[in-house]
């Protein structure tokens, strides 16, 4: 009895050091908000919102002090609070608790010998970066989404139970653990792209295929991270260990080069489907067109960025040989999808697959700095993660503002918003401007560290050989090239921006004819002469009598009924029936702003400018994980 006592007291003494732990907080706070959201009613609104803002504002404060840090005296007098000491960016990864202390599953093979899965956690110079920005979107994306009516508490379930998701990929360093939360990703992103997108039928389609191609590329990684696991001979899954044993040569480095490509593609194209680069991007912009807009953020700010640290957390750590082999390949897609998504973006007409196509090619120059295994080149990558993270979202959340106040994305129909909008057109200006990569902005320091390092490169490219030339001219002809895409850039951003905000705005007549009016009657105001009214329209066209003129008719008398009661009500003799801005299918002026929009707009504007203005922070938390792979490539 007293040897079950004792259990018990150290299991709960275990359980309260690991309820105060940081990283379990991190993930703790958005999965007690889901559990509290779905408990709740779907009608009561003002609750199930009270929790999704709380929760996330809490995720985001615990991310926040995992950098600060707390003063010293407030941890001694708070045991809940005693393991937030500031993070240490040439530190190994640090939060963490005691493996053998927290095993989820062991499995004994004999007197010594165990095979087991620990809570195995941690974070450093390239994960807490990314966590930040992912506890900033996730409320960013959690405020914007409060105006929402219609399955609230299901929407915010899922913006939750996906936070945990993502936030688990950041912080695990245990294979069993990363690959766990990198399918729960999967889940709640297909319902929220399937069941809150516009189109239904569209929405669900493209949730099928961003579910078929992400967890297409899991199952290579789970193939590739179980071959690494067995042929590393450790009894345990842990992504440090296994991935020093790869680089070991008594362990596994003595594996044949082929072998060592063939986990090394299998790993690759798990990762490369979420980036996503060329050839696999074309699951994305069906994503982004028919996804929400919080979810559209979500989906380019954070969740394409877990691609690209994987690559860096695992790939590149593991089989730095390989990727010498492989690297001019992977530089070439990267490059390729650079100038073919820039090229790709100038042709659409829809402002939110503009964004969508434009992410594909910013992105690709975070693989271009990854493949070149160069120090500038990855810190570069790192910063870039960051930066694009910003932006994009911002442009996102931007999308949402045109949708709703015009009626449409179609930019050419979209027109005077520097007239009709003042209060948000300088952000446009300003994401736009940083998204083409303007100096001192969030998105030049990522793009030119790339570039430099590209050009700049690891000298051992230079015994590698990429048909004529040598791996270093290579990569320089690449970054040269990459160039292209920057330029692209600044013609489509400079154009969306003319279209946009210049020009006049939208007449509220012709638009509402054109919703109304049938095809066969297009033509008639084509030719210059315009019908006073519908009714008029559709009896040029040959239809009067129809069902569709019927149909007419009736909202004619409708709309004439509610004026003469509008008139009745205010006490004039006449009265117009007002439209709604969120039902018009036209702009009006709003000179102001949505305090919650705001409260979104705002810190992402001044994050861009502060990350251009300041980005020596952000370099020093990347460069030391960076200097330390290097010294891996050379050896190589």
């Amino acid at each position: 009895m007293e040897q079950f006592s004792v259990g018990i007291f150290e299991k709960l003494q275990n359980f309260l050091i690991w309820a105060a732990n940081p990283i379990s907080q991190l993930l703790l706070f958005p999965l007690l908000g889901c559990l509290l959201i779905s408990g709740l009613k779907p009608g009561n609104l003002p609750r199930i919102r009270f929790y999704a803002v709380l929760f996330s504002a809490l995720t985001l404060l615990v991310s926040i002090l995992m950098v600060t840090g707390l003063p010293e005296g407030l941890r001694k007098s708070a045991p809940f609070f005693s393991q937030y000491l500031a993070l240490q960016p040439d530190a190994p990864p640090q939060f963490g608790l005691p493996a053998d202390q927290y095993k989820w599953i062991t499995i004994q093979y004999g007197e010594h010998q165990s095979l087991s899965v620990n809570w195995n956690v941690g974070v450093d110079g390239l994960s807490m970066p990314l966590i930040v920005l992912s506890s900033a979107l996730f409320l960013g994306a959690t405020l914007w989404g409060l105006s929402r009516k219609e399955q609230a508490r299901e929407f915010y379930a899922l913006l939750l139970l996906l936070q945990v998701g993502i936030g688990g990929v950041f912080v695990s360093l245990d294979f069993i653990l990363f690959y766990l939360f990198w399918e729960l990703m999967l889940l709640p992103m297909y319902f929220l792209i399937s069941g809150f997108g516009k189109e239904r039928v569209a929405a669900q389609r493209a949730a099928i295929k961003f579910f078929l191609f992400t967890m297409g590329g899991s199952v290579f990684f789970l193939v590739s991270a179980i071959a690494m696991k067995v042929l590393s001979n450790i009894y345990s899954f842990a992504i440090i260990d296994i991935c020093m044993a790869a680089i070991d040569p008594d362990k596994m480095g003595y594996l044949p080069l082929a072998l060592r490509t063939m986990m090394f593609v299998g790993l690759l194209l798990a990762f490369a489907v979420k980036i996503p680069i060329f050839p696999l991007h074309t699951w994305l912009p069906d994503a982004h067109t028919e996804a929400p807009t919080e979810i559209s953020v979500i989906l380019a700010g954070i969740m394409l960025k877990t691609g690209a640290y994987a690559m860096l957390r695992i790939l590149y750590f593991a089989f730095p040989d390989v990727g010498y082999a492989v690297g001019p390949i992977l530089a070439t897609c990267a490059v390729i999808s650079i100038v073919y998504g820039a090229a790709i973006t100038l042709a659409q007409t829809d402002f939110k697959r503009m964004v969508a196509y434009s992410s594909i090619s910013h992105m690709g120059f975070v693989v271009l700095g990854i493949s070149a295994m160069n120090v500038d080149a990855m810190v570069g990558a790192t910063f870039h993660m960051v930066g694009h993270g910003i932006i994009i979202a911002t442009l996102f959340f931007l999308s949402g503002v045109l949708e709703r106040r015009y009626g449409t994305r179609d930019l050419r129909q979209i027109s005077g918003m520097l007239k009709l909008a003042p209060a948000y057109s300088p952000f446009l200006v300003l994401a736009a401007v940083a998204g083409m990569g303007f100096p001192f902005l969030a998105g030049f320091w990522g793009e030119l560290m790339v570039l430099w390092g590209s050009f700049y490169n690891n000298p051992n490219w230079e015994s590698v050989r990429v048909g004529p030339l040598d791996g270093a001219t290579y990569f320089q002809v690449l970054a040269v090239t990459a160039c292209l895409g920057i330029l692209t850039s600044a013609v489509y951003m400079l154009r969306m921006l003319v279209r946009v905000l210049g020009g006049p705005a939208p007449s509220l007549a012709s638009q509402q004819y054109e919703e109304k009016l049938p095809a066969m009657a297009q033509p008639v105001l084509l030719a210059g002469t315009e019908p006073k009214n519908p009714q008029q329209a559709l009896a040029w066209a040959g239809l009067s009598g129809s069902p569709m003129a019927a149909s007419f008719e009736l909202e004619a008398a409708d709309s004439a009924a509610a004026a003469e009661q509008a008139a009745l009500d205010s006490g004039a003799g006449t009265a117009s029936v007002p439209l709604d801005v969120e039902d018009a299918p036209q702009p009006k002026v709003w000179r102001g702003m949505r305090l919650n929009e705001a409260l979104v707009l705002i810190p992402l504007a001044l994050a861009i400018i502060i990350l251009g203005l300041q980005p020596s922070g952000l370099f020093a938390m990347s460069s030391s994980l960076a200097a330390s792979m290097m010294q891996y490539f050379l050896a190589f």
